[in-house]
């Protein structure tokens, strides 16, 4: 049976387990395995841009960002990090850097009346849900969340002695996902070496 729909990822999970009784657990699991990649997954289609007009030297992020792909810019100008107690000791020393705080961007640059923000970042991937029945991962990836899920099941069935079978086909369908992305990034692309 494919996988194409969550409806479908529920009931395969389900089957995988031999378990019928866990309905109502199974959205959990799912839930826990979204987190999980989330904090480790990068792959090019979790890969948004953001451009904004902004009055203030602070800025919230994205409901969704996880984190930046290269640096944010403002106007034609690179931001570079700075960690926050650089930021804090820089304050009211305006120049062309960032430091992030909470879910807020803050950027040292003076804005006058307005000034053009951008930057790409790395997006959560949208949540399955009985509204939202398929995204770019479970039609890419449909494995992935189907080990996910069955590896965040097992220590709620105490069945230990599975976690490692679901973690090892995990990481390989992790693997293949991100190299997958890699080669499409960057196909049909040649690296040149350029002396500085």
């Amino acid at each position: 049976m494919s996988i194409s729909t969550y409806s479908d990822l529920q009931a395969s999970v389900g089957r995988w387990l031999h378990r019928a009784d866990l309905a109502s657990v199974v959205a959990d699991l799912i839930t826990f395995a979204e987190a999980r990649l989330n904090r480790n997954l990068r792959v090019r289609q979790m890969e948004q841009s953001s451009s904004e007009t902004i009055v203030s030297s602070e800025i919230a992020l994205p409901d969704d960002w996880i984190e930046f792909v290269g640096a944010p810019m403002l106007g034609d100008t690179p931001l570079d990090f700075v960690t926050r107690d650089q930021y804090k000791a820089r304050r009211g020393c305006y120049g062309n850097y960032y430091t992030i705080m909470g879910s807020t961007l803050l950027i040292g640059a003076q804005i006058h009346d307005s000034a053009q923000l951008s930057f790409d970042y790395y997006a959560k991937i949208p949540a399955l849900s009985d509204f939202v029945e398929s995204n770019w991962l479970l039609a890419d990836g449909p494995d992935i969340y189907l080990y996910g899920a069955l590896l965040e099941a097992e220590p709620y069935l105490k069945n230990d002695a599975r976690i490692e079978t679901w973690r090892g086909l995990l990481q390989v369908a992790l693997t293949d996902i991100q190299a997958a992305s890699d080669r499409a990034k960057y196909s049909g692309g040649t690296l040149i070496m350029r002396r500085a």
